[in-house]
């Protein structure tokens, strides 16, 4: 669930004492990574969001790891629908990626890391 965030000096710029305008992260749901065994060997990965934001994976061999260090993959423009196809993924090898999404303000979500193997 999503709770309003309160403001926690008063309610500045509000008379009810919250934070006004958009202060929800996008929901990412549906989540979904796929492997093309093409000579290119890429992955899909795709998700939906509740509202429009940005698409971005981060990716790697090791687990777990950590977001500084990983390969990342993004696209700035906003959807509901996401899906980014990554080039360069090895056969054989065993990923792990988390996604992120940020709506038209900067508010954001990630997933947990989650594996797929690429074969």
């Amino acid at each position: 669930t999503r709770a309003k965030i309160n403001s926690l000096n008063g309610g500045v710029g509000s008379s009810e004492g919250s934070v006004t305008g958009d202060v929800y992260a996008p929901i990412l749901s549906s989540v979904s990574a796929t492997f093309d065994n093409s000579s290119v060997a890429s992955a899909t990965f795709s998700w939906v969001t509740d509202q429009p934001s940005t698409s971005k994976v981060y990716y790697s061999t090791n687990y777990p790891f950590l977001i500084y260090s990983a390969q990342t993959f993004s696209s700035a423009t906003l959807t509901n629908n996401h899906s980014l196809v990554v080039p360069g993924f090895q056969r054989g090898v065993t990923y792990y990626y988390m996604l992120e999404s940020a709506d038209n303000v900067g508010n954001y979500s990630v997933t947990l890391q989650k594996a797929f193997k690429a074969q």
